[in-house]
């Protein structure tokens, strides 16, 4: 893995490094270690709270300009939590912590903020293709319906926190808007995503299916814009 190429570089060379990836694990300038207990609803919507151990070794030579990836969760599930969404479900890759540790930070949090439900998780690694989407996507749509059919109290996901890059995304947007179509979801959910997943080029990937369904968490200013504190002198 590069990034523990790198990591292992910054602590035996203490040299600064002004880094584009932000993870959380990055943020700490010491070393670091507590267990969390995430709220977790299970693949048979099972709900449990599971203790997951965070750690870092400190990084107090890393900097970044922007909110970590965590951060940027929590501020995400504010943004849903205040439109009053019932449940979210989180989807992303399984590989690096970079999409796992972004996921815990965002159920916890809703759990502090409460009334919004967290929802399954469903694994989608950066290299799918559309067709695995659509087979594990429909599937797991499937499931919300009829769980929610067999318990009427039970809220199926209205949003989904997507946590993978934004070729991964394009792919997810057209495929959601195919499946809520055929299964005449009214209204379909929608998507917020992470800083890596929404750029510019997104509606040449994706097209018309993102348009008015993706949100996203940008971690720092856009540039321009002078609401912002010094960012005339900036400009």
């Amino acid at each position: 893995d590069g990034s523990d190429a790198v990591k292992k570089w910054v602590l035996d060379q203490k040299k600064l490094l002004i880094t584009t990836a932000f993870s959380g694990e990055l943020a700490s300038p010491q070393p670091i270690e507590h267990d969390v207990g995430v709220p977790t609803l299970n693949p048979s919507f099972i709900e449990a709270t599971v203790p997951v151990r965070k750690r870092s070794p400190g990084y107090p030579f890393v900097f970044f300009q922007g909110s970590d990836y965590t951060t940027s969760s929590r501020v995400a599930m504010s943004f849903l939590w205040q439109r009053g969404a019932k449940r979210v479900g989180f989807m992303a890759c399984s590989t690096t912590s970079f999409c796992t540790d972004p996921i815990d930070g965002a159920k916890t949090f809703l759990h502090v903020l409460g009334g919004t439900k967290v929802g399954r998780d469903l694994s989608l690694e950066l290299d799918e293709s559309e067709a695995s989407i659509e087979a594990k996507l429909g599937k797991y749509i499937d499931e919300e319906l009829a769980h929610a059919s067999k318990d009427p109290s039970y809220a199926p996901i209205d949003w989904i926190w997507f946590g993978n890059t934004r070729t991964t995304l394009g792919r997810f947007g057209r495929v959601l808007a195919k499946i809520s179509a055929a299964k005449k979801m009214s209204p379909s959910p929608k998507i917020i995503a992470n800083s890596y997943g929404l750029d510019e080029h997104l509606f040449k990937e994706c097209g018309e299916p993102c348009v008015g369904v993706v949100h996203g968490v940008q971690p720092y200013p856009t540039y321009g814009d002078t609401s912002i504190a010094g960012m005339s002198a900036i400009v």
